[in-house]
């Protein structure tokens, strides 16, 4: 594995090994019999030392990498970290490498633990954007979804894309930080193209819609809302999308994340119309206003005031919304039993 990155570099050998290429002069039979007989791992090394056996090893090495019970070029181009241009064209090179000599980019790779997986998972999940936008290209399947983040997936003949319990590439995307969506804008169209994702819930009910709340990423919250998402999805803990905002603002010290938070919940009950009442759903426990007073941690921290007054300022943008000082949650309380 330490010569992994080199063993598929695709650009060759480095600059400076430009002197005379002595395997070069080696008869054709015995260059083809290396290539035939070396082990894929010697046979890689051998082509970081000759630009012009590179060019006879490469289709060698990436045929017998295919072949493999474990492939690792495609699987590596997943998980380089691209932090360069030359890197994005490394990881990009690889792929086509690695495609064109019989490379599968929707191969299930299993664990021993029954974790199983494709490369489109694992370029999502390490947030490498060129992988993923690349795997697509060459057919990566975005529907090849996994129950338990990467582990376990249901793939079948036909994977459902709104089977309960799986994960896609949307739920991986929302919960990334609002800086990458802001770096670079490509990583909202993914929501634009894939819309039969987006309602999707994974384990414990969690939608996309909830990921980019655990975050606060309100540029990932508003592509959902903007491309079908259900702002009245319950979760299993019998919250809704709303609740759970507000539980993130009340709590929450950083005034940045509280601004976003607000952000959010305005526009989910102002653009979204999300409901500030009960819901009359047996699975939703309480309403917003009983959220809002959840957020209150029993014992009082020693810097309490935060708290309380995010408390107080949610209530009243709840109650200036329309909602019931007086209304009965599902479980039969009020605001002020809660209190």
């Amino acid at each position: 594995m330490a010569y992994l990155a080199q063993k598929f570099l695709p650009w060759g050998i480095p600059e400076d090994a430009t002197k005379r290429d002595y395997l070069s002069t080696l008869p054709s039979e015995f260059l083809a019999k290396i290539i035939q007989l070396l082990p894929v791992h010697t046979l890689g090394r051998v082509a970081q030392l000759s630009r012009f056996f590179y060019g006879l090893a490469t289709p060698a090495l990436y045929k017998e990498d295919a072949r493999s019970k474990w492939p690792m070029s495609i699987l590596s181009a997943a998980l380089y970290v691209t932090t360069t241009e030359a890197t994005e064209k490394f990881v990009i090179k690889m792929l086509d490498l690695a495609v064109t000599y019989g490379g599968d980019v929707n191969r299930v790779y299993r664990r021993r633990d029954s974790g199983s997986f494709t490369p489109l998972h694992l370029a999502a999940a390490k947030g490498n954007r060129v992988a993923v936008e690349k795997l697509l290209q060459l057919g990566a399947n975005p529907n090849a979804l996994g129950k338990h983040l990467l582990y376990n997936p249901l793939f079948s003949q036909g994977p459902s894309a709104v089977a309960p319990g799986t994960i896609n590439l949307l739920h991986v995307l929302s919960a990334r930080q609002r800086e990458e969506f802001t770096n670079d804008a490509k990583l909202r169209l993914y929501f634009r193209d894939y819309p039969e994702l987006i309602n999707v819930p994974m384990m414990a009910g969690l939608t996309p819609l909830f990921f980019s709340l655990e975050c606060g990423n309100e540029i990932a919250f508003k592509e959902i809302m903007a491309n079908g998402g259900n702002i009245e999805n319950v979760n299993q803990t019998g919250r809704t999308p709303l609740m759970q905002a507000i539980i993130h603002y009340c709590s929450s010290e950083d005034e940045e994340l509280q601004e976003r938070y607000k952000e959010i919940i305005e526009h989910m009950i102002e653009t979204c119309n999300a409901k500030v009442g009960n819901l009359n759903d047996a699975n939703v426990l309480e309403t917003p206003l009983i959220c809002a007073i959840k957020a209150i941690p029993t014992p009082l921290p020693v810097d309490w005031k935060y708290i309380i007054r995010n408390v107080d300022e949610m209530v009243k943008l709840l109650i200036d919304h329309g909602a019931d000082i007086n209304e009965l949650s599902n479980t039969g309380f009020t605001l002020l039993h809660v209190l």
